[in-house]
């Protein structure tokens, strides 16, 4: 896919995907501010992910059984990959990038919460000692 064609779709899931993550910035307070989501992310995303097609060349031909993409008008599609057609793999790579993409940002989510909650420990037992 060239680069227009990746951008013009990257902008469409920046649009229209639902994210379902939800960040904090904390430096002592909490804000529930969602994180940012645009066409960047999925560019750098779908660009991840293709570099890492030759490592599961030949190992893997699916993981789910179903890819989605998401229509001109908002709505998503999910299609068997029995049914995939060639003009769909654009967008579906698009919509896993975007996906990708959410995920990471939920692992970094995971990982900063369990190291805050590892600074919560120490600074309940500093309390303890007072």
């Amino acid at each position: 896919m060239d680069d227009n064609k990746l951008a013009e779709l990257a902008g469409h899931y920046a649009k229209h995907l639902m994210t379902e993550w939800v960040t904090w910035a904390r430096k002592d307070s909490w804000s529930d501010t969602p994180a940012e989501f645009t066409a960047a992310d999925v560019i750098e995303s779908h660009k991840v992910l293709t570099e890492a097609i030759p490592t599961y060349e030949g190992k893997t031909i699916e993981v789910e059984c179903a890819v989605s993409i998401i229509d001109d008008e908002g709505n998503e599609i999910v299609t068997p990959l029995d049914r995939v057609k060639a003009e769909h793999i654009d967008s579906a790579q698009a919509h896993l990038a975007a996906q990708f993409h959410c995920l990471y940002t939920q692992t970094h989510l995971i990982l900063t919460t369990f190291a805050g909650l590892d600074r919560l420990r120490n600074h309940l037992a500093e309390e303890t000692t007072k």
